[in-house]
C-alpha cells in the first residue's frame, strides 16, 4: 500500500466554491460553500479541505468557536494539488483602524494549522492569530492593507510562507 502523506491528513470536512452550506460537508461532492460553515462544526482533530477557487469571504474571530487540543489541532488547508484563494477585495479599510478588517482572524483559540492557502487583498491584515500552538505553513499572503501576518502568543510556527506587498494606505 502507498504510505499516507503526513502533509495531507484525511479530511473530515470539505469546502468548495460549488458547495452548499446546507450540505453535510463530509465529501467533496457534498462540500460546504463557505469556510465559516465548516468552522461552525469543527472539533479538535478535524481537517477541513478547501477546494481550489476564489473565496470572497472574511473569516472573522466569531467564526472560530472552538480550539484544537494537544495532538488534535484543527487543520484548515487547501485540498491536495489545489490552491484556494481567500480574497478580501470586496471590503476596504475605513481609515479608523489600519489593521481591520482582518481576512482571517483567530482570537483566544489555540491549536490551529493553516496550510496551502493564498490570502490576498484584505481591507486590513491578511492573517491575525492571537493564541498558542498555531502552525502557518505554505501560505502566500499579499496585497493586504496592513500586515500580511500578525501572530501573538506562545509556541507558534510559521514556515515555508511568503508574505509580500502588504502595506497601509494610512501611514
Amino acid at each position: 500500500p502507498t504510505p499516507s502523506n503526513p502533509d495531507y491528513p484525511a479530511p473530515t470536512y470539505w469546502v468548495s466554491t460549488t458547495g452548499n452550506d446546507k450540505n453535510d460537508g463530509r465529501t467533496s461532492g457534498t462540500a460546504f460553500r463557505t469556510i465559516g460553515k465548516a468552522l461552525s462544526v469543527v472539533r479538535p482533530g478535524d481537517v477541513v479541505y478547501i477546494r481550489g477557487g476564489v473565496y470572497k469571504e472574511y473569516v472573522s474571530a466569531d467564526r472560530f468557536r472552538t480550539s484544537g487540543q494537544p495532538g488534535k489541532p484543527i487543520t484548515i488547508m487547501g485540498a491536495p494539488g489545489e490552491r484556494p484563494i481567500i480574497d478580501g477585495s470586496d471590503k476596504k479599510n475605513t481609515g479608523t483602524n489600519p489593521s481591520a478588517p482582518q481576512l482571517v482572524y483567530v482570537v483566544d483559540r489555540d491549536w490551529y494549522v493553516f496550510q496551502n492557502l493564498e490570502l490576498r487583498n484584505a481591507g486590513g491584515r491578511g492573517l491575525q492569530l492571537v493564541g498558542d500552538h498555531h502552525v502557518v505553513r505554505d501560505l502566500v499572503i499579499h496585497g493586504n492593507h496592513g500586515d500580511g501576518i500578525l501572530i501573538k502568543g506562545s509556541y507558534n510556527l510559521i514556515e515555508d510562507t511568503v508574505s509580500y506587498d502588504n502595506y497601509s494606505y494610512n501611514n
